[in-house]
């Protein structure tokens, strides 16, 4: 017999449970957005679409929920700008990096074979077992530099 996939809420439900707080429709609705999300958002992009679905829960919340994701890995939250973090859903996703602009804020995500086995290589060679990384690689991206150079 083969297993019933888990609900897509689930990683939060146990995430809740586990810090021994309630399920509410507000933080499943949260949760879903970005599961939903093909793109990195700031938490008042967050906040915005989901009062645009009705949503009736708080700011607060929204930040909330948010620190509890990221602190469990179940979401990155990515510097866009010297005062701007976005969010996106890292669980059951690829491994994957970031461009950002440090401009105009863009994110380009990619993924590279030989950054990921040289990171690999030095972490061995100093003794360490790596569990996770991430890499942020700052600059200006051709639409800013073109609009600089007009």
């Amino acid at each position: 017999m083969a297993r019933a996939r888990p609900a897509p809420d689930e990683p939060l439900r146990a995430l809740l449970r586990e810090h021994g707080q309630r399920v509410t429709e507000d933080r499943l609705a949260i949760w879903r957005e970005l599961h939903a999300a093909h793109d990195h958002m700031d938490a008042d992009q967050l906040f915005a679409r989901l009062r645009e679905k009705g949503l009736k829960g708080s700011r607060a919340t929204v930040y909330r929920t948010l620190d509890l994701l990221v602190r469990a890995a179940l979401v990155s939250k990515i510097r866009a700008t010297e005062q701007r973090f976005v969010y996106e859903m890292a669980a059951g996703r690829r491994h994957h990096d970031h461009l950002v602009c440090t401009r105009c804020g863009k994110i380009v995500e990619f993924e590279n074979e030989q950054i990921e086995k040289l990171q690999d290589e030095i972490a061995a060679r100093h003794g360490f077992t790596l569990s996770a990384h991430f890499m942020r690689l700052s600059g200006v991206c051709a639409s800013c530099r073109k609009g600089a150079a007009s």
